[in-house]
């Protein structure tokens, strides 16, 4: 008997999805206690976003899986720290701590989310909000 198989869309990203060191990805984090908000923008264009359980491990390891398209990871300085940032840099990944006065915002925002700030986040990595503001 055949058990159905369905996979999220951040499984059929990372599973299915075909990268190369000519793709441009760059990835934003909105990072809480419990959970990271990630987002991924890949040649100019939003891929994916998701919740995920906030667990470095878990995130590197999915990282790992596009390193090779990789060129930047921002997440805003907040109160959890920076030992996501130590995990990432310690795996030799481009990582950045942005102060969230320095990140972009709408200047009247209807609502936030996690997504909304992560999604952000991987714009302002791939510089496409500081060309814009130019």
């Amino acid at each position: 008997m055949a058990m159905n198989t369905r996979l999220s869309k951040k499984q059929m990203f990372f599973n299915k999805v075909k990268l190369t060191k000519d793709d441009n990805l760059y990835i934003g984090i909105d990072v809480h206690k419990e959970s990271y908000g990630v987002a991924l923008w890949l040649n100019d264009t939003p891929a994916i976003d998701f919740i995920m359980p906030a667990d470095n491990e878990k995130l590197l390891k999915l990282l790992e899986k596009v390193r090779i398209a990789l060129k930047r990871i921002v997440y805003e300085a907040g109160p959890t720290g920076y030992s996501l940032a130590r995990t990432l840099q310690k795996a030799n990944l481009p990582t950045a701590v942005v102060a969230p006065s320095k990140t972009p915002r709408q200047s009247a925002r209807d609502s936030k989310t996690d997504q909304l700030d992560a999604k952000t986040l991987a714009r302002y990595a791939s510089g496409l909000v500081l060309r814009a503001r130019i």
